[in-house]
């Protein structure tokens, strides 16, 4: 059975509870059908939590439990990401090849740079020999870090372009980007103070995930894939026309280069 302090036992079975409504609101609607990732993603969180509370771990089991399903999260985180941006560039069908055939390459630059930004984390935990867990959550911290860099490629993206997009499908992409910021400066928090700060860490985490599913619950809904939102340039007409016809030469451009 897993052990923990109250407070947090509280806390883990509050998100359990809301992660498992966000599962079932998305099965209901629909929506698992274009948020497939996400989907997975929670339902595989439900189970984790239910292998975690049934199960008895020793404490270097539980803490290869631990690493073993994080690390799954983010694989992932991942696959969540590259749907978002197949989402995006759907009704582009020359820029959507040519993003996916340059995500490889997008995945590989944003991993070296955060991996790059971990110098900070590891002069803080120069001992002549880490944990296991402290060296696995220094590697998170650049995968998630890897995550918020190319979902403000998005952002950016969107915040130039005025394509209009579901309402769902923005604040899906809005959510997940404060998330993955907040819970990689917390990870940061974390490899530079130590252990100690696990449970503060633990804490914030799941009060961050609690405050992220309650929006997705509220926001995300059936009606919101019919309702679009254009974000970039909405307040200049002839210059969102401008480049709109722009955005489609170079969609068309990129899917003659992709059928030659």
């Amino acid at each position: 059975m897993l052990q923990l302090p109250r407070t947090e036992m509280y806390f883990l079975t509050a998100i359990t509870l809301l992660t498992a409504a966000l599962a079932v609101k998305l099965f209901s609607t629909g929506l698992f059908r274009t948020y497939r990732a996400f989907t997975t993603f929670l339902v595989i969180s439900v189970l984790r939590v239910a292998v975690m509370a049934t199960v008895t771990l020793s404490p270097t089991r539980y803490r290869d439990f631990f690493i073993a399903t994080e690390s799954l999260h983010l694989i992932l985180y991942v696959w969540i990401v590259m749907e978002l941006y197949s989402l995006t560039f759907r009704k582009y069908d020359g820029i959507r090849t040519a993003s996916q055939l340059a995500m490889g390459g997008a995945l590989l630059v944003s991993l070296v740079l955060s991996f790059l930004s971990l110098s900070t984390d590891m002069a803080a935990r120069s001992k002549p020999t880490i944990a296991i867990l402290d060296q696995f959550m220094i590697a998170e911290r650049g995968v998630v870090s890897t995550m918020v860099i190319l979902i403000l490629i998005i952002t950016a993206f969107l915040a130039y372009y005025p394509v209009p997009l579901p309402s769902n499908l923005i604040l899906h992409s809005a959510v997940f980007a404060i998330y993955f910021l907040s819970k990689s400066a917390l990870i940061l928090y974390r490899n530079l103070t130590g252990a100690s700060a696990d449970r503060f860490i633990s804490l914030g985490v799941m009060g961050l995930a609690g405050l992220c599913l309650c929006i997705w619950i509220a926001g995300l809904r059936q009606a919101g894939e019919q309702t679009a939102i254009i974000v970039g340039h909405r307040w200049d007409p002839s210059e969102a026309e401008r480049l709109i016809a722009q955005l489609k030469g170079m969609n068309s451009a990129l899917a003659r280069i992709s059928r030659e």
